[in-house]
C-alpha cells in the first residue's frame, strides 16, 4: 500500500512539475514583433483626418472559469475547515453571463462561483432604463467544522438577500430589501447547537421633497430558534426623516422612529427615538455640527435594573486651513436607570472630548492624529453583594498615522492606544498596537509589498496572586511579504507569505491561546489567445498550537484553472 501511495505521489508531483514548466516556458517566451517600415520609406504627406471613433464592441456575454484543485490535510481537518471548505477535484470556479443588449439601457448579469461545491455564491442583477428599475439577488453558503477534540457534524450557514429599486422621479425612489440568514452551528458539549433562522425585510421611500430630502420606511425583523433555547422574537420599526436645507450655510435634520419588540408568552416592549441635528457654516473654512438624541424605552420583560430613557447631545467644530484641518468636539450622554429593586432612578452621565488633526507635513507625507477621552460621572448604585460600580468610568483612544511616499515607494505607519478603566474596582485594560507597511515599485512591471502589525495587551486588577488578569490577555503579531511581477504582456506571477503568532501566559493551558500559522500562496497566470487564461496556484500552509498539539495541521493545496470568454 505504501509503495502504491508513493507511486501516486510521484506521478502527481511529476504532473505538477510538468505543468509549471510548461506555463513558465510560455511566460518567458518572447512574443513575435511586428515589422516596422523604415523612416526613409514612410510617406511624408499629411495624414488624413481621423474618422469619428466608433462605439466599442459589446463584451462577450459568457465567461467561464473551470478549475481543478487538490488538497490534503495532515493533522486536524476540523481546524483547517474552521471557516470554510475549499473545493477538491474538478469544479466550476466562476460562470458569468452579461446580456448583449446593454447599450439600450437594459442589463442582465448572472455570476456563479463554485455552484456545485460545499461553499458557493450566486449573484444576479437586472436593470431597466439605465438603472431606473433595478433588481438584485444573491445567495451564499459555507460549510465548516467547529475545531474541538470531539467529532461534530458539519456546520452550515446560508444567507440569501434581494434588493429592488424603482425610481418614481429623477429625485425620488422606492427601495425594498430582504435577507434570510440560516445557521446550523454545532458546538462542543455541553453547549447547545445554534439552529436558528433570521428574516429581515424593509421598505424605504426617499428622495428630494421641497428644499430638502425626505425618507420614510418600515422594517420587519424576525428571529426563530429551532432548539427553543432562546425565545422567538419579532421587531417592527417605523421611521420618518427630513433634511431641510434652509440656505447654503444652514441645514436642519429631524428623525422620529418607533420600534415594537415582541417575544412568545412575554409582554411587548417598545422604544421611541427622536433625533435632531443641524449643520452650520460659520465661514468659508469653518463648520459647526450640533445633534441631540432621545430614546424612550419600555421593557416590561426586565425584572431588575433597566434603562428607561437615554439622551445624547454633541457639538463638533471643524476648521480647515490650506494644508491642515482640525476637528474638536464634545459629547454628553446620560441615562435614566431604574435600580434593581425599583426604588430609585439613577442618572449616570458620560462626558466625551474628541479631536482630530490631519494634513501634510510635506508634498510626500501626510499626518493624522485623532483621539477621544470618555469619563463617567455619577455612576449608578449597584445592588449586588459588592456595591462597587460595574461600569467603565474611563475609556481612552488615541491614534497617530503617518503615510505617503514617492512614485516608487509608498509606506505607512500607525500607532494605536486604547484604555478601559474601572477605578472603583482597580481594573484596567490597555492595548498598544502598531502597524507599518509599504509598497516598492522599482519598475512598472514589478512591485514588492510588506506589512507588520502587533497588538500588545496588558491588564491589572485588585487580584495580585497568580494567576492575575494580566496572565490571560493575548498578544499577537502578523507579518506579510509578497511581490507581483508582470513578466510580459501575457504572463504574471505573484506570491505572498503570511506569518501570525498569538501568545499569552495561558495559565489554564487552553487551546488557541499560543498558536502560530504560516501561509504561503503563489499564483502563475498566462493569457492565451482569444481571451483564454491559464492559472496555477500552489499554497502550502501550516498551523501549530503549542499547548494542544491535536489542533496542528499541515496542508498542501494546488489549483489549476482555465478561463475564457465566449
Amino acid at each position: 500500500m505504501d509503495d502504491k501511495r508513493g507511486a501516486i505521489t510521484r506521478r502527481l508531483a511529476y504532473a505538477l512539475l510538468t505543468s509549471g514548466l510548461l506555463i513558465w516556458c510560455l511566460c518567458v517566451a518572447s512574443p513575435a514583433h511586428a515589422q516596422v517600415t523604415p523612416p526613409s520609406e514612410q510617406e511624408t504627406q499629411a495624414p488624413p483626418e481621423a474618422p469619428e471613433a466608433p462605439l466599442p464592441p459589446p463584451p462577450k456575454p459568457v465567461s467561464i472559469d473551470l478549475g481543478w484543485s487538490w488538497w490534503n490535510v495532515d493533522g486536524n481537518l476540523a481546524k483547517f475547515r474552521q471557516y470554510a471548505t475549499p473545493p477538491n477535484g474538478r469544479f466550476i470556479r466562476e460562470l458569468r453571463y452579461i446580456s448583449p443588449f446593454w447599450r439600450t439601457g437594459d442589463n442582465l448579469r448572472l455570476q456563479l462561483w463554485s455552484p456545485t461545491e460545499d461553499d458557493y455564491r450566486l449573484e444576479s442583477n437586472l436593470s431597466f432604463g439605465f438603472g431606473t428599475t433595478r433588481i438584485e439577488a444573491w445567495t451564499t453558503r459555507n460549510r465548516f467544522i467547529t475545531p474541538v477534540p470531539d467529532i461534530l457534524p458539519t456546520s452550515e450557514r446560508s444567507v440569501t438577500e434581494s434588493f429592488f429599486k424603482q425610481s418614481l422621479t429623477p429625485d425620488f425612489a422606492v427601495f425594498v430589501r430582504y435577507r434570510q440568514d440560516g445557521q446550523n452551528h454545532y458546538l462542543e458539549s455541553p453547549r447547545t447547537p445554534l439552529l436558528q433562522n433570521t428574516r429581515y425585510w424593509d421598505a424605504v421611500a426617499e428622495g428630494k421633497l421641497g428644499n430638502g430630502q425626505l425618507s420614510i420606511g418600515y422594517t420587519d425583523w424576525r428571529y426563530f430558534d429551532r432548539t427553543n433555547t432562546f425565545p422567538d422574537t419579532s421587531m417592527e420599526r417605523w421611521h420618518a426623516r427630513y433634511l431641510w436645507e434652509i440656505n447654503p450655510s444652514l441645514a436642519v435634520e429631524g428623525t422620529f422612529a418607533r420600534m415594537d419588540l415582541r417575544q412568545q408568552n412575554r409582554p411587548s416592549s417598545k422604544m421611541e427615538t427622536l433625533n435632531l441635528a443641524s449643520d452650520l457654516m460659520l465661514g468659508t473654512a469653518t463648520e459647526l455640527a450640533l445633534s441631540f438624541r432621545q430614546d424612550r424605552i419600555a421593557l416590561p420583560v426586565v425584572q431588575n435594573a433597566t434603562v428607561q430613557e437615554r439622551r445624547s447631545t454633541s457639538a463638533l467644530l471643524i476648521h480647515r486651513w490650506s494644508q491642515w484641518s482640525l476637528q474638536v468636539g464634545v459629547r454628553e450622554r446620560e441615562a435614566e436607570r431604574v435600580r434593581a429593586d425599583r426604588s430609585f432612578v439613577d442618572v449616570p452621565r458620560w462626558w466625551t472630548v474628541e479631536g482630530r488633526l490631519w494634513g501634510r507635513l510635506s508634498k510626500q507625507l501626510r499626518l493624522t492624529v485623532r483621539g477621544w477621552d470618555e469619563r463617567l460621572n455619577d455612576p449608578p448604585a449597584m445592588l449586588t453583594a459588592d456595591p462597587r460600580s460595574l461600569y467603565w468610568d474611563n475609556r481612552r483612544f488615541a491614534q497617530v498615522k503617518l503615510d505617503g511616499g514617492t512614485p516608487a515607494f509608498n509606506g505607512y505607519i500607525t500607532y494605536t492606544y486604547r484604555r478601559w478603566a474601572n477605578g472603583a474596582r482597580a481594573v484596567a485594560l490597555n492595548l498598544n498596537g502598531i502597524t507599518l507597511g509599504g509598497t516598492w515599485t522599482p519598475r512598472d512591471d514589478f512591485s514588492l509589498f510588506a506589512e507588520y502589525s502587533s497588538e500588545a495587551w496588558t491588564a491589572r486588577s485588585e487580584v495580585t496572586q497568580s494567576p492575575t488578569l494580566d496572565n490571560f490577555v493575548p498578544n499577537s503579531r502578523v507579518s506579510t511579504v509578497g511581490f507581483n511581477w508582470n513578466i510580459n504582456s501575457r504572463a504574471t506571477i505573484s506570491a505572498s507569505y503570511t506569518n501570525f503568532v498569538t501568545d499569552n501566559d495561558n495559565p489554564l493551558l487552553l487551546r488557541d491561546g499560543n498558536t502560530e500559522g504560516r501561509f504561503f500562496t503563489a499564483n502563475l497566470s498566462y493569457r492565451l489567445p482569444s481571451d483564454y487564461e491559464l492559472t496555477l496556484t500552489i499554497a502550502p500552509w501550516s498551523y501549530r498550537d503549542e499547548v494542544v498539539s491535536l489542533m496542528d495541521y499541515d496542508t498542501h493545496l494546488v489549483l489549476l484553472s482555465l478561463s475564457g470568454r465566449f
